[in-house]
């Protein structure tokens, strides 16, 4: 539905509420080529599957949840030499470059490449 903006309000994009049954209600403003905008509201109704999880998928959920809980369990000791190995790799394993610790250790962990 098109929706009027208060003033002070130039344009809005993006979920503004959800409801408690999931579904969110969407604002987005679209730019004319002529130079005019019109914002618009909707409800989105909450995602559904179409097809059940897959063993795949499950094989993958647990690994994850096995270097996550991996990470957590790690001592400040031991954090401390992956994040000495982590500067002396240069913030790269495998041939990717890493922005935080422990998705390096994570990397680390699916490789078995701990220390």
């Amino acid at each position: 539905m098109k929706v009027s903006l208060p003033r002070g309000i130039a344009s809005i994009s993006g979920t503004v509420s959800r409801r408690p049954d999931g579904c969110k209600l969407i604002a987005k403003t679209y730019h004319k080529a002529d130079g005019s905008k019109e914002t618009r509201m909707y409800w989105m109704p909450k995602f559904q599957r179409s097809t059940p999880v897959s063993d795949n998928e499950r094989a993958v959920r647990t690994r994850f949840t096995e270097a996550t809980r991996f990470y957590q369990q790690l001592t400040t000791g031991q954090k401390m030499q992956y994040a000495e190995a982590f500067k002396k790799d240069r913030y790269c394993f495998n041939g990717k470059e890493y922005v935080t610790l422990r998705g390096y250790i994570i990397a680390r962990f699916y490789r078995n490449a701990l220390l």
